[in-house]
């Protein structure tokens, strides 16, 4: 998926740029990677415009969320019903896209590999039913991920 992005910027590289999303990665060591896509992305007064956010991969068995916002990701740089592309050129002269299309890339990944119906993170979130040994460690054993939607600092 990354891999396209930053070869959809390379050909695209008028209007889109790829970053980071943090400095920090994943849990399990993935980064988190975003396009901006925005006419003349490289001008000072392209980062001016209103930003519209798109994300998607949030609930890691939800396939299909990705692949829609890398159809959009296509559509916005011209590449998917190419007789729309016309269309596009004002919104990109009018606003910057920053588009994430996989916010959960742990949990994703840990579909593919391990259990297709995962929804959450991967980073560990404490003891099962709270119950601890006397030495410290989990009873039961330790409890996996967080609703990546619902683990905002501002709710």
């Amino acid at each position: 998926m990354y891999d396209h992005l930053d070869a959809a910027a390379a050909r695209h590289s008028d209007k889109a740029e790829t970053f980071n999303l943090t400095n920090m990665s994943t849990y399990e060591g993935r980064k988190i990677q975003a396009i901006r896509i925005t006419s003349n992305v490289t001008s000072p007064a392209s980062r001016e415009r209103p930003l519209v956010w798109i994300d998607g991969g949030i609930h890691a068995r939800e396939w299909v969320s990705p692949a829609t916002v890398m159809y959009l990701i296509d559509s916005l740089l011209g590449e998917q019903e190419q007789g729309r592309s016309d269309d596009v050129t004002p919104l990109l002269e009018k606003f910057q896209f920053v588009v994430a299309p996989c916010i959960n890339s742990d949990g994703y990944e840990y579909t593919h590999q391990m259990d297709r119906l995962w929804r959450k993170t991967r980073k560990p979130s404490g003891c099962k039913n709270k119950k601890y040994n006397w030495f410290g460690g989990c009873f039961f054993r330790t409890c996996y991920g967080a609703d990546s939607n619902r683990n905002w600092a501002t709710h």
